[in-house]
């Protein structure tokens, strides 16, 4: 039997109850605002400024800042996971927070190590999400080291810390195992620059060579395995990478030439600006190298090569070393006449504040001063680049340690 709702009427309501749901409705529509208004702040105290594999990266732009008090929040930056359908980010991002602890309890100098973090709770973390706290770094190495008004000895210096954090890192017994130029951040106090060794989703501890390497193909080592001494192969890229960036020309073009013939079947993304030896890595053959903006290329380019990258026969092996040597001797040579011409310019300059004929005694004393001093230069350019040459070896048990090289850079 069909009930008729029309027989059983709502019972009248008395005006107190009307006054009752007045006001809940009433408070229920502030709640609302009040909400709408505090996610509106949220949105606006975080920005968004960059993202990497796993994590994406943001700062406080607020009045006050999470887990600190306003005084430094400009000291600090954030890592969320990054939302990607086909890996579990926050899982990522939780074992890299724990490698860097780990990190830090195995090595008592971490100095030149971005290791030093804290975990929001939830309720602190940005959006709800796991939210890792961290020193904010001005910039990244490759940044740093495209911008002219960062002289050569300073990123000289910023080299010899990327050597240490590495030497640290070993010290540990981590491999990195996605070392490039990126993956080091620059910090700025009060005026002076210093560099640590940064992103550690790839690290692990080695015992032996039994894992497949996994990072960026620019700076893979020629056997293909996650290792300490695969480390060193991809430092001596970032070596020369620092060392040439006074000499590129400002299209960024290779000291050596790609011919036709040696040329990538995939040719390198202008969008992704590359410089120096890593614009020739990616487009000469001999190299696994290979530039990839988006999500299919990850799939049907670099997701083979790094299949493949175990499985390289000894004659391209082979081929990618001796590119790379005459990548070296060709920076040498081009970094020596670059101290020549420093050289020429700088007694011209002196020469030219004493028209009379007569070189003053203190000219000649700093003359000879700056031409000693080009002397030493070109001898430490030696012994840099038949490190270099070491760092790349073939054979991975020939190549020298960390350790070794931060001592003798």
């Amino acid at each position: 039997m069909e009930i008729n709702n029309n027989y059983f009427p709502d019972p009248p309501i008395s005006a107190d109850q009307k006054v009752v749901n007045g006001l809940n409705q009433d408070l229920g529509n502030r709640l609302a605002k009040v909400s709408n208004k505090v996610n509106a702040i949220a949105a606006k105290t975080f920005h968004f400024i960059a993202s990497g594999a796993d994590k994406n990266v943001w700062i406080s732009v607020g009045s006050q800042q999470l887990g600190t008090t306003s005084n430094d929040k400009a000291n600090h930056a954030y890592y969320t996971p990054k939302g990607v359908f086909l890996r579990n980010q926050k899982s990522a991002l939780k074992k890299e927070a724990s490698k860097m602890q780990k990190i830090m309890d195995l090595v008592e100098d971490h100095s030149n190590l971005a290791v030093k973090h804290s975990i929001l709770s939830k309720d602190e973390g940005i959006r709800g999400m796991f939210t890792m706290k961290v020193d904010r770094a001005k910039s990244d190495f490759e940044k740093t080291l495209r911008n002219s008004k960062v002289g050569f000895q300073t990123r000289m210096k910023l080299l010899c810390d990327f050597v240490k954090g590495l030497a640290q890192l070993h010290r540990a017994g981590f491999a990195h195992g996605d070392i490039k130029p990126e993956n080091s951040l620059v910090y700025e106090d009060k005026g002076t620059l210093s560099l640590k060794l940064a992103d550690f989703g790839r690290a692990e501890e080695v015992k032996d060579e039994s894992k497949t390497y996994k990072g960026n193909l620019r700076f893979a080592p020629p056997e293909g395995r996650l290792s300490q001494k695969g480390d060193v192969y991809g430092a001596a890229i970032v070596m020369i990478r620092t060392l040439e960036e006074e000499i590129l020309n400002e299209g960024g073009d290779p000291l050596l030439p790609v011919h036709d013939q040696d040329r990538d079947e995939y040719q390198s993304d202008p969008s992704q600006n590359r410089r120096g030896i890593e614009k020739l890595i990616v487009e000469h053959k001999a190299f696994a190298g290979v530039d990839v903006g988006s999500l299919r290329n990850k799939i049907f380019r670099r997701l083979p090569r790094q299949v493949r990258i175990e499985s390289w026969g000894d004659e391209k092996i082979q081929n990618q070393h001796e590119v790379l040597n005459q990548y070296i001797d060709q920076l040498k040579l081009e970094l020596n006449s670059k101290l020549d011409q420093k050289l020429l310019e700088s007694t011209n300059n002196l020469l030219k504040e004493n028209k009379d004929g007569e070189i003053p005694k203190e000219v000649e004393e700093k003359i000879h001063e700056l031409d000693q001093e080009t002397l030493r230069q070109k001898s430490q350019l030696v012994v840099v680049c038949q490190l270099l040459k070491e760092m790349i070896s073939t054979d991975p048990k020939k190549r020298p340690t960390a350790e070794f090289i931060a001592e003798h850079f």
